[in-house]
């Protein structure tokens, strides 16, 4: 109980440093601070209980061992002052050493009773991790290390706890050198697509091929090597810029990691940094701003040189001006392979080869951006929808 607790206080601290200037923004202070002494009385009486039962478990133990010993010596000395028996001091004294002998590892542990609940806490969270079913390929598994890119998803349903359907029934196919825009609502299941193209998840029916090969007959090294993925999250690791982008294909040379982030426009900003691409990114990569961290994701992208390429909505943390030089770099890399795109902006992806529209984890609709139009149905909508009228002008 007071690990937990303290494992929730030490949570709820990092948090709030992290997010301090969020919570000065909303005036969130009271708020915070609140819920901080909340959770800090909840560790205190845990702690309390936990220190009370340890204080006292010692301080009982020494006197059941002084009452022993009590007992030993009184028994020992009426038995020598009643005559008529072989017990001497020297056996009384054996008795106490015996009594010292045995009773010393029970005494270690109680005193560590309290060290060895807090470990035991801890390793209860760490097994849970440990044990924790790793991915697996399937005995046979084909390491496939070419592919053209032709993508089929064939009546395709997903569900994360194996009862509540968040896809159904998809089915489109992808060719070669095609771009694929996915749009819909939030939550309608884009990015699930594409986790389930990934391998991240079992499918619940149907199946995923990649030039004829289903994805689960593949091993997830090699598929996932042949498809690279930009979310829009960011992440970069504790490590130099040009590690950072190397992390796409390891054995990229030098060369090859300039000229990516020269195609992702990232170079101009990289070189002005004290120590250009040697420069050591600290944890979260505060240093740089939103949409330098973006472009060097999609700088890793482009060195991953992966004929399946996945866009999950990249350029959303990038401003409109940097938007436009990066808009034609990825044009460029997705002349290369086939690409699937996920954007609320529709007007990125106008000159798509096809659209597919989701929702509610359905496809509904499926065309080009002029075919859909004319259609008239859900994407003609959410296209003419004033916020997306605001998307256009902002172009």
């Amino acid at each position: 109980m007071q690990q937990e607790a303290l494992g929730s206080l030490n949570t709820q601290i990092e948090e709030n440093v992290a997010g301090k200037q969020l919570v000065q923004l909303f005036d969130h202070q009271r708020d915070t601070l609140d819920r901080f002494n909340e959770t800090n009385a909840r560790y205190t009486a845990a702690a309390y209980r936990a220190q009370l039962f340890s204080g006292v478990i010692g301080p009982f133990n020494n006197m059941t061992n002084n009452f022993a010993y009590l007992l030993i010596t009184f028994a020992g000395a009426l038995a020598i002052l009643r005559g008529g028996t072989s017990i001497t001091v020297g056996v009384i004294f054996t008795f106490l050493i015996y009594l010292r002998n045995f009773t010393g590892p029970i005494n270690n542990i109680l005193n560590l009773i309290n060290t060895l609940q807090l470990s035991l806490a801890s390793a209860e969270r760490v097994f849970r991790v440990v044990d924790a079913e790793p991915e697996k390929d399937l005995p046979n598994a084909l390491t496939l290390t070419h592919t053209a890119g032709n993508v089929q998803f064939d009546h395709v349903s997903f569900a994360y706890d194996g009862k509540t359907e968040v896809l159904h029934d998809i089915s489109f196919t992808a060719h070669q050198g095609e771009v694929v825009a996915i749009v819909g609502p939030t939550g309608a299941g884009k990015t699930t697509i594409m986790n389930l193209l990934t391998n991240l998840y079992p499918l619940t029916s149907g199946s995923i091929t990649l030039d004829g090969h289903n994805v689960t007959d593949l091993t997830r090294a090699s598929l996932r090597r042949l498809v690279t993925v930009v979310q829009q999250e960011s992440f970069l690791f504790t490590a130099t810029i040009r590690e950072n982008i190397r992390m796409g294909r390891p054995e990229a040379t030098d060369a090859e990691v300039e000229t990516a982030a020269q195609a992702a426009n990232a170079d101009t900003f990289i070189r002005q940094l004290p120590d250009g691409y040697n420069t050591m990114l600290s944890e979260n990569a505060s240093r740089l701003s939103q949409s330098q961290r973006q472009l060097l994701s999609i700088a890793r992208a482009f060195v991953a040189q992966a004929p399946v390429l996945v866009l999950d909505e990249a350029t959303a943390s990038i401003d409109s001006n940097t938007e436009t030089d990066v808009q034609r770099a990825m044009n460029r890399l997705m002349q290369q392979c086939t690409s699937f795109v996920i954007a609320h902006r529709l007007s990125t992806i106008r000159h798509a080869s096809k659209i597919l529209v989701i929702n509610q984890g359905r496809l509904i609709e499926s065309g080009t951006h002029e075919q859909l139009l004319a259609a008239g149905g859900f994407y003609a909508k959410l296209y003419n929808s004033p916020l997306a009228d605001m998307d256009k002008l902002k172009r």
